[in-house]
């Protein structure tokens, strides 16, 4: 199923619109299955419509009442984490507007500053997997994201592996590699990235996006 599909259920259909809620979703992504994070922010959304991303924010009270509406995201990891991601995403997104514009930027720039102004985002991971995987679908052609028209010469050389069968690609193979050498996983996300231009030199985003990662282990010797 397309990352975008949640989108499409809720009717969102503008540009800025789209945007702001992928970037919410890909900062709430972490522990939970798409079920649950489709219920949360469709709750989100009808609690509080285009006003959460102005201001003044949702109260704290509002926000853990969302939370407490679902018994599954009682034990969740982000739960105490919660309202700062959602604060500090609607803050990044109100303080860049236009947002479409903004986007167009070097995505190197936009990932740092993404990850200095969201909580939880990656300040500290030299990865930075949300952010990235937020970039991804962003710049992705439809359906499987929202097609962002790039600026070539910011976006040259800029690869796209980062999709739910890569992140579990990638998670299971960032320590070892076949010939037992230790990488990080951004050495494993430069080998990832360079088959997707190995296999489309012209459109890497998009074999990527249709690529399923996990089936490459054999091919790989892993």
């Amino acid at each position: 199923m397309p990352e975008t599909a949640w989108l499409d259920a809720e009717g969102i259909r503008g540009p800025e619109e789209r945007l702001r809620w992928l970037l919410l979703r890909c900062a709430l992504d972490q522990g939970i299955g798409v079920r649950v994070l489709d219920r949360l922010c469709s709750r989100l959304r009808a609690r509080s419509g285009d006003a959460l991303w102005e201001t003044p924010a949702p109260r704290q009270s509002a926000l853990e009442g969302i939370l407490r509406e679902d018994p599954v995201l009682g034990g969740w990891t982000l739960a105490p984490r919660f309202c700062g991601i959602v604060w500090s995403a609607a803050r990044f997104v109100r303080e860049r507007a236009p947002f479409v514009s903004y986007m167009r930027k070097n995505p190197a720039a936009v990932l740092d500053d993404a990850a200095r102004s969201i909580f939880w985002f990656g300040k500290s991971s030299e990865e930075r997997q949300k952010g990235r995987r937020f970039l991804a679908l962003a710049a992705a052609p439809e359906p499987w994201g929202l097609g962002l028209r790039r600026e070539p010469a910011a976006w040259a050389g800029w690869s796209f592996p980062l999709w739910r069968g890569s992140m579990k690609f990638w998670s299971g193979h960032r320590l070892f590699w076949p010939c037992g050498e230790r990488l990080h996983r951004p050495d494993v996300a430069r080998l990832l990235s360079d088959l997707a231009r190995r296999a489309d030199p012209v459109a890497p985003d998009e074999i990527a996006c249709a690529m399923r990662w996990c089936s490459l282990r054999e091919e790989l010797g892993c």
